[in-house]
């Protein structure tokens, strides 16, 4: 069964450069234990913010995966190993998270950061002099161009500079290409509270409203904190509905945002303390015995905030609604309620199936493309009227 878990999918490591940790006493990360220390108090104090999930996003660097992994562990806070590097897209670079399964290790993100972005020989990852990272060598598209299949690609802070979509690192043709690259997973494009009334070209993006970028209904957004501090991890972050978090089930909710993703600037959708929390009573399962479908008892269990039964005719779907009807106590009101409700879904029915495809509407030739042959198979059944 699925849950929501509390997702900051982009995090700097105690050894990142900059990275503020506390002052009394102040970290010291020369040796192993010191930075075993380091992570388990990090990773106590992004669990003690509630946060479940984390992606580590150092620049160029990969060396804390191990230590971090563990620490999250312990802490039950799973941590999915990250790097993020600035490409050689745009004026001054664009930034890239690259996120691989929980079980890669610090070599697969050393080949990663040599073959797919080009680190290496002339390229070093940080300036020799500056110790500051290095921009690659391998421009954004050529990086997601070559990015395995293990791996997921995350935009952060994307109205910033370095970002995707900011007007001061990359315009034109290649801000396109890369938001419509099928590699790029989701982007960061920041608290958009403020952009409910506005016209500008950075809300009208934010609210999806762009035609001439066709991305941006199938875009996931998420909302990351970039922390490097620990007082900031899970200041923001994002909930994604998954039954456990793995890179596969990220990538499904990415292609499938609308549902399994809620940022916490999402006022249409309030998680509150946690969406999890359901404030009502429900059936949890279904037992059904002596069934005309099935010799042995079966056993269904059920959300409280949806459950989808498929099966082929005569599989007994029908049986499970009148079961876990039955097995509550109805007042005459809810029942009448419950009645009312089910004359309106049919009605509603009823109605989609007399829908002919004659609109020129955007949604309706959308709702076309995605349902295909389905759709002309449905219309040539409707009768004229």
């Amino acid at each position: 069964m699925t849950r929501w878990w509390k997702c900051d999918l982009q995090v700097a490591t105690p050894g990142a450069k900059g990275f503020r940790g506390p002052s009394d006493p102040p970290w010291r990360l020369e040796d192993e234990t010191s930075r075993v220390a380091a992570a388990t108090r990090y990773m106590e104090q992004t669990r003690a913010a509630g946060v479940e999930v984390v992606a580590l996003a150092d620049h160029n660097d990969a060396s804390w995966i191990a230590t971090m992994t563990n620490a999250g562990h312990a802490a039950s806070v799973a941590v999915f190993p990250g790097v993020e590097v600035t490409t050689a897209s745009g004026a001054d670079g664009i930034h890239l998270i690259l996120i691989g399964g929980r079980d890669r290790t610090t070599a697969d993100f050393d080949e990663v950061l040599s073959g797919v972005c080009g680190f290496g020989g002339d390229h070093p990852r940080f300036d020799p002099v500056r110790g500051t990272p290095a921009s690659a060598p391998r421009t954004l598209i050529q990086i997601l161009d070559a990015l395995p299949d293990g791996y997921v690609a995350i935009a952060p802070h994307a109205f910033n500079d370095n970002g995707i979509v900011s007007r001061n690192t990359i315009k034109g043709d290649l801000r396109w290409k890369a938001l419509h690259h099928e590699r790029l997973g989701a982007i960061d494009v920041g608290d958009v509270r403020g952009f409910a009334n506005s016209a500008s070209w950075h809300s009208r993006f934010a609210r999806r409203e762009l035609d001439n970028f066709p991305c941006l209904p199938g875009l996931a957004f998420v909302s990351t904190s970039d922390a490097y501090a620990l007082d900031r991890l899970g200041q923001r972050f994002t909930w994604i509905r998954m039954a456990e978090p793995t890179l596969e089930a990220l990538r499904q909710a990415f292609l499938d945002h609308t549902v399994p993703i809620v940022c916490d600037w999402d006022e249409e959708h309030p998680a509150g303390p946690s969406p999890n929390n359901v404030g009502h009573a429900w059936v949890g399962r279904v037992t059904m015995r002596d069934l005309s479908t099935a010799g042995d008892p079966v056993e269904v269990e059920l959300d409280p905030r949806l459950t989808v039964i498929i099966g082929g005719r005569g599989s007994g779907k029908s049986s499970v609604v009148p079961a876990s009807g039955s097995s509550t106590a109805m007042s005459r009101d809810s029942r009448r309620r419950h009645k009312a409700n089910s004359r309106r879904f049919a009605m509603r029915c009823s109605h989609m199936r007399r829908l002919k495809p004659n609109t020129t509407s955007p949604t309706a030739a959308s709702s076309r493309r995605r349902l295909g042959r389905r759709w002309t198979d449905r219309a040539r059944c409707v009768p004229k009227r």
